[in-house]
């Protein structure tokens, strides 16, 4: 900066000093923006050809449902699990067991209550790759407004920009409150339940 006619050199100074730390600011801020601004996830979901369903033991016969409303984000690159990023919502209402009778009480009350608790969630940002191959995400599961950790073991396919991603998960139902009052016996109706999913994914552009 060039002083002018009766500036002195010190406030000049001062001048290119203060310009400097403003742009300095302004460059930092920009950054912070950039980095807050979410990103679209690496894979999305193809919807009609996922699957992800429940598996109950009831008197000793496989008892089994599916949700046909769900939605997935995943960021995952199999050579860096570390930095996975997982978001799994469930649309309870669409809980079906293929028959009406069955699907009506399973999403009544004593069971999902699905009218109170219309979404359940899993979210996961730990990621690791065990010995044998298979990957496991640990995260949060908020199901019937019961948020517990769960980890999730699946096994990962890419083939250019499509992946499969397959896993079973056991819970405790009663942890949960899945099955009240009478229901809480597990003579008739098993305290574990199977959640199976079987998940085609297609690399976002």
């Amino acid at each position: 900066m060039v002083a002018r006619a009766g500036e002195s050199s010190d406030s000049v100074t001062y001048a290119t000093d203060n310009q400097m730390r403003k742009s300095t600011a302004l460059l930092i801020l920009a950054g912070l923006l950039v980095v807050g601004t979410g990103r679209a996830a690496d894979w999305t979901l193809d919807d009609a050809e996922s699957r992800l369903e429940f598996v109950a033991d009831y008197t000793g016969s496989e008892l089994s449902g599916q949700f046909r409303r769900f939605g997935v984000e995943l960021d995952f690159d199999a050579d860096a699990p570390a930095a996975g990023r997982l978001a799994v919502s469930v649309d309870m209402l669409s809980a079906d067991m293929g028959d009406d009778d069955m699907t009506g009480a399973v999403i009544g009350t004593a069971w999902l209550d699905v009218q109170a608790f219309s979404t359940a969630t899993f979210t996961s940002d730990t990621f690791e790759l065990h010995a044998d191959g298979e990957f496991v995400a640990s995260g949060t599961l908020d199901l019937k407004g019961i948020v517990k950790d769960v980890t999730v073991p699946f096994a990962w396919a890419a083939d250019g920009d499509r992946a499969t991603m397959r896993g079973t998960v056991v819970l405790q139902r009663l942890e949960f409150g899945v099955g009240t009052g009478t229901w809480t016996a597990t003579d008739e109706v098993a305290d574990d339940v199977r959640v199976v999913f079987d998940l085609v994914l297609h690399r976002s552009d």
